[in-house]
């Protein structure tokens, strides 16, 4: 039996409605995936990274092996290279820079309509961040704008000592192993991470610091890998810093205060690279970056038994030892002008040539740290935005930084750090790996330090005996 209505019999239609979207037709627009990509947490979107991301999503649609930004091209005509589909598409015309954005394809394919929309889209978007580099503003979304108004202290130094510092940090951001920055207290070893996390793939993604010193035994691995929901009475759980800096980088500071279970804890993560929640059974993949930092040297803590060797060898695999302030030169000049103007209601200052010299022959112990609050008290003292030998003398004074005398000003600064090490061996009782800790520096280059006092005493000794 068969019922007919009396309208007739209706065929069900075969293809996809207009409003049930089906197979090709559920992938997301260009404009939801550039929405997502530019209110993601993070840096500032530039051109570079803004194709790396979109090529993301597109490799996860289409066999796409390749997506290169050309700068300053004016293009060329599809074609293929090597075998590959490629297609290249010009900036349009409107965004005023030449350029251009060239896929590359599985050999065979040919892209589908879609593609082709949203590769011409994306160079449009991708041309105006184009020009937005070339004019250093900013690419406007939400959360980048309200970060950029709160962003952190950045490392601050082009002196010949920094050269270094820079090339390290440059060189590190394009890998992915762990870094350890050694460094006197208050020379800016977590400036110098921040740096390396900023510029590196990461940069997207959280940068947790962590005081080790202030981890405590017991909670360290709640505080680390995190809590199982249920593992006591009332316990919701929770996840630790690693899950906290998934996919971004975890800054270790003062590594060396770990206790003795915190460096086993941090070994076996780095060695399997993966977490065990407190109370749980199933291992979580880690996906952080380390970078660690110390202001002592590891090798002598090792001697000693109160540091792991094999956890030394997984943390410096990228070494980088950070200068003091002293032997930085015109640096503290310009940090000095930083630190004075950092309250935006203060008015413009101005250091007099001889409060420069001063501040330059200072030892500065306390290092980038403590030339800060000497700038702050100066600016709290001061009466008028000129800054005098007087005042700069006055502020030191108070915080009971040596002024050097008039005859010790021209000692070079290499003299000046020779002097320093002479004086801290003396306090550490002529125990030269103890005074090599305490500086910050290896035990061949106190040597060398000393090596340069010793210099002139020699020379004169041989005149007497001559």
């Amino acid at each position: 039996m068969r019922i007919v209505s009396p309208h007739g019999t209706r065929r069900r239609p075969t293809g996809p409605t207009p409003d049930r979207p089906r197979g090709r037709d559920r992938r997301p627009t260009l404009t939801t995936i550039l929405l997502s990509v530019l209110t993601e947490s993070g840096p500032p979107r530039s051109a570079d990274t803004l194709v790396a991301r979109v090529a993301d999503s597109l490799r996860a649609r289409c066999p796409l092996r390749a997506l290169d930004l050309d700068r300053g091209s004016s293009g060329c005509a599809p074609g293929t290279v090597v075998g590959l589909s490629t297609l290249t598409l010009r900036f349009p015309p409107a965004a005023g820079v030449p350029g251009a954005l060239t896929a590359v394809f599985e050999p065979g394919y040919r892209p589908d309509p879609w593609v082709r929309e949203w590769l011409d889209g994306l160079s449009a978007v991708v041309a105006l961040c184009v020009r937005a580099d070339q004019s250093r503003a900013l690419v406007p979304t939400v959360h980048t704008a309200s970060r950029h108004a709160s962003t952190h202290q950045r490392l601050i130094g082009r002196s010949a000592a920094m050269a270094g510092v820079w090339d390290r940090i440059t060189r590190y951001a394009a890998v992915d192993d762990s870094v350890l920055i050694v460094g006197a207290s208050g020379t800016g070893k977590e400036l110098v991470a921040r740096e390396i996390h900023d510029r590196s793939a990461r940069a997207r993604r959280r940068f947790l610091p962590i005081n080790c010193g202030a981890l405590v035994s017991t909670l360290l691995e709640t505080e680390l890998f995190g809590v199982e929901p249920g593992t006591a009475t009332g316990v919701r759980g929770h996840g630790g810093a690693f899950e906290e800096a998934r996919g971004g980088t975890l800054f270790f500071d003062e590594v060396t205060e770990l206790s003795e279970k915190g460096q086993v804890s941090l070994l076996r993560v780095l060695q399997e690279r993966t977490v065990t929640p407190v109370g749980g059974h199933r291992t979580v993949p880690v996906d952080v970056r380390i970078i660690a930092a110390t202001n002592q040297a590891l090798d002598p803590l090792v001697a000693d038994g109160r540091f792991r060797e094999d956890l030394v060898y997984r943390l410096r695999v990228l070494p980088l030892l950070l200068p003091p302030l002293r032997e930085r030169g015109t640096d503290v000049v310009a940090l000095a002008q930083v630190f004075l103007e950092d309250d935006p209601r203060s008015w413009p200052w101005e250091l007099r040539p001889a409060a420069t010299e001063a501040l330059l022959d200072c030892d500065w112990p306390g290092n980038v740290r403590q030339l800060q609050s000497a700038m702050h008290l100066i600016r709290a003292l001061a009466s008028s935005p000129v800054v005098d030998l007087p005042l700069v003398e006055q502020a030191l004074t108070d915080l009971g930084v040596r002024v050097p005398a008039p005859s010790e000003r021209s000692l070079t600064a290499e003299e000046m750090s020779a002097h320093h090490a002479r004086t801290v061996l003396q306090s550490c009782g002529g125990n030269k790996t103890r005074a090599a800790a305490r500086l910050g520096i290896s035990l061949p280059t106190l040597r060398a330090r000393l090596r340069h006092l010793e210099g002139p005493r020699i020379a004169q000794r041989r005149r007497r005996a001559a």
